[in-house]
């Protein structure tokens, strides 16, 4: 557990101090700024409260680190593909590419997801309130 607490609080952390150094360039249009800005608070900020939960061994923290973790499995793909258009010359090349960002995502966020709900009892919610 403490590898993803790790995870999230550092990631999270990183996440929402470097884009602000960017931010005071002038070049960057008031439209940028702001979704930087959105983008931070609805993902990054949560990243980081999911880290310090967890360290506080939360219920509520494994939950928001779950839904997280399902949403960077998509966006990585897309961030990922984006890229790969960008300085792909093929297009065969950058499909292979595409349909290998898939595989890549969910085992890297799937091995995350597994070391996050690995202690938990299966169906404990449930359990309980059956006795």
């Amino acid at each position: 557990m403490r590898f993803v607490v790790g995870y999230f609080f550092v990631t999270g952390l990183i996440e929402i101090v470097l884009p602000f150094a960017k931010l005071h360039h002038t070049s960057y249009t008031l439209n940028y700024q702001l979704g930087l800005v959105a983008a931070i608070a609805l993902f990054q900020i949560p990243a980081f409260l999911a880290g310090v939960g967890l360290a506080l061994r939360k219920r509520w923290a494994e939950y928001l680190g779950g839904i997280l973790l399902a949403y960077s499995t998509l966006s990585f793909v897309v961030e990922f593909d984006q890229g790969v258009l960008a300085t792909a010359s093929s297009g065969s090349t950058a499909e292979k590419l595409t349909l290998l960002s898939i595989p890549m995502s969910v085992a890297w966020h799937g091995l995350w997801a597994f070391l996050l709900f690995r202690n938990r009892p299966f169906r404990s919610h449930t359990a309980a309130a059956r006795a």
